[in-house]
Formats: C-alpha cells, structure tokens, sequence
C-alpha cells in the first residue's frame, strides 16, 4: 500500500503532475489532502478526483530540529503520516487483509461528509483511526475479524504462591516493636 500526499498548490508548480502520477487509480495508492484545526479544506490541499482521504495538516505539531525539539508546520506532507499510521495500526490488528483490503476499510471507515462520495476536496472523508481499526466489515469475513487475547488471559490463572511475603511481613511487624 503506497500513502502518498497530494500535493500542496502554493509550493510548487509540479505538484499537479506529481499528484497525478502518484494517486493513479491503482487499488493500492492513497492520496491524502489535508484539513484545518476545523476540519475544512486547507486552502493549499490539492482538490480533485483522485485525492482518496483527508487528515490534519494545518499548524500540525510535530518533532523537529532547534529550539525546544518541535515545530509546527502545515502542508499535506503532515496529513499523510496520520492515513500512514492508521493503515499500521489497521495491518496490525489486522494482519491478513491486503493492500487492497486496508485501503478500503480506510476509505470506507472515514468519517464522511454531507456531500456526494468521492467528494473533490476531501476524498471520502477525514481519516477515522479508532472505526478504522475497530469497525466490522461484513465484506471482510472471518478474514478481517483477529482475536485478540488480554495478557492477563493469557496465563494458566494459577498464581503461584508467595511464601516469603508472609514471613517478611511478620518479621516487619515484630521488628518494628523492637527497639535498641
């Protein structure tokens, strides 16, 4: 699976063509725009029928070089690593769905808009982490549904039994009474 940022207008004047290279209708490319601290179109975002899903990519925070260790930055070269992120978190919970599979539970587990899908500014909607990994497709079958065992389930259940602790505890008492 390629995630892939759209492209931002204002800093380049190949960004269209890169664009359009890069989010071909492969089943396996997703390009991602980006939107504002309110969930709107960033007004630099790439637009049009091959942008797949929006995330955050305006004043986003992020680690960086100088000053106290971060900085905060804006373009769709920050929106891809949320859509990047969720996909892993979805492979691994999820192993064995494929790129294919992984793009479409991304697409269809967004949290879409009010307007007709795919919409040209923001795909099929913002990138959705939590449906995205936790969301159960019907068309996915037994093979998208992972069991997932708490640690504390894992074990036999048999605790072993602690015969120091006592013994200390006593002696913890008694000794606290002693003085010298």
């Amino acid at each position: 699976m390629l995630i892939s940022a759209s492209g931002d207008i204002r800093k380049s004047s190949c960004s269209t063509t890169v664009f359009r290279l890069i989010s071909s209708p492969v089943t396996f490319v997703t390009a991602v725009g980006a939107v504002d601290e309110a969930g709107q179109h960033a007004r630099f975002s790439q637009t049009g029928p091959l942008l797949s899903l929006v995330a955050p990519g305006v004043n986003v925070l992020g680690l960086g070089p100088g000053g106290p260790g971060h900085w905060q930055a804006s373009g769709t070269s920050y929106s891809a690593p949320f859509v990047a992120g969720t996909a892993a978190l979805v492979r691994a919970y999820r192993p064995s769905l494929s790129a294919a599979q992984v793009k479409h539970r991304l697409l269809t587990t967004a949290t879409h808009p009010a307007a007709r899908l795919p919409n040209p500014a923001p795909g099929w909607g913002m990138v959705n982490p939590m449906a995205a990994v936790t969301a159960v497709l019907p068309e996915e079958g037994a093979a998208g549904i992972a069991a997932v065992i708490p640690p504390a389930a894992q074990g036999t259940g048999v605790v072993p039994q602690d015969e120091l602790g006592p013994v200390l505890a006593v002696a913890g008492v008694f000794g606290a009474g002693v003085s010298c």
